[in-house]
C-alpha cells in the first residue's frame, strides 16, 4: 500500500479497482467515454426529448440510466431505446422511445447517460465511484440515506446496504 505523508490526505472520492474486487465498470455501447443527453422538453413515461446534437450519441438498442438535473439517479432501472424519431416533435429535436416505462414523465433538465450502463444494476461490482454508489442509495431511500449519513458510512457499509436491498427485491 502506498505511503502518504501526514500532510497528504488520500482522495476519499476514488475507489481503487482492488476495493471493487478487481472489477471495472462496463461501458458497452460504442466504447469510449460515457455519453449523455439533456432533456429539452417534457416527455412521457416512455419518451425522452433532446436536441438532435445530443441524440447523435445514442441509437436504437442503446441502454441508459435516467438522472435528475441535479445528477441524482431518478430511478433504479436500466432503460433501452426502442425508437428514435429525428426532428420530432419539431426541427432540431429528437424523441427517443424507451422500455420499460419510467415511474414518472421525463422533465426538462433530466438527462440520460450510459455512464452507468451495466448489464445488471444489482451487481455491485459494476459501480464506478462513490458518487454513483451514493446516488443509488439515495434512490433506494432518500429518507434513510441522507447526505450526512452517506458521509459517515464506509465503502463496505454502502456496498452492504445495496446488497441487502437487491436481495430483498428477488
Amino acid at each position: 500500500m502506498p505511503q502518504t505523508r501526514p500532510d497528504q490526505a488520500p482522495n476519499q472520492h476514488m475507489i481503487s479497482s482492488h476495493a471493487l474486487h478487481g472489477y471495472t465498470p462496463i461501458n458497452k455501447n460504442k466504447g469510449g467515454p460515457p455519453r449523455s443527453a439533456v432533456s429539452t422538453a417534457e416527455g412521457l413515461v416512455t419518451t425522452f426529448i433532446c436536441t438532435n446534437a445530443d441524440a447523435t450519441d445514442f441509437a436504437v438498442g442503446d441502454k441508459f440510466r435516467l438522472f435528475l438535473s441535479t445528477g441524482v439517479l431518478k430511478e433504479n432501472k436500466l432503460f433501452t431505446i426502442t425508437v428514435e424519431a429525428v426532428d420530432t416533435p419539431g426541427a432540431g429535436s429528437t424523441t427517443f422511445t424507451f422500455t420499460p416505462a419510467a415511474a414518472a414523465v421525463t422533465a426538462i433538465g433530466n438527462y440520460i447517460s450510459n455512464a452507468q450502463d451495466i448489464s445488471d444494476i444489482g451487481d455491485i461490482r459494476n459501480y464506478q465511484d462513490i458518487a454513483s454508489i451514493d446516488a443509488r442509495l439515495m434512490t433506494i431511500n432518500s429518507g434513510v440515506y441522507t447526505q450526512l449519513r452517506l458521509n459517515s458510512m464506509t465503502l463496505n457499509d454502502k456496498l452492504h446496504a445495496i446488497k441487502l436491498n437487491d436481495e430483498a427485491e428477488f
